[in-house]
């Protein structure tokens, strides 16, 4: 019934409908997590839990050797620069 009645309305883009780029949280969930939270809490999570994590943060960071998985600095730098190459502007 709405479709017929909104039959003639064009389409708008809400930006409340669009889902959040990874890293960011809504402020009522607390300080926004960057690189390093969101690998170690994918990486530490149980073997049943569904939790993913986005192939562009996965993929530099495990290019990263595992010592250097653990420092923030180093992880938060590569999904930095993955985010900024040419190959990520897709």
């Amino acid at each position: 019934m709405m479709q017929a009645i909104n039959r003639h309305k064009p389409e708008e883009f809400d930006p409340k409908q669009k889902s959040s780029h990874w890293g960011k949280t809504q402020a009522c969930e607390g300080p926004m997590k960057d690189a390093f939270d969101l690998w170690w809490e994918w990486a530490e999570k149980p073997h049943e839990s569904l939790l993913m994590i986005d192939a562009d943060l996965h993929r530099p960071i495990m290019e990263l050797s595992p010592e250097d998985r653990r420092n923030r600095e180093k992880v938060n730098e590569a999904g930095r620069r993955y985010r900024e190459s040419p190959k990520c502007s897709t």
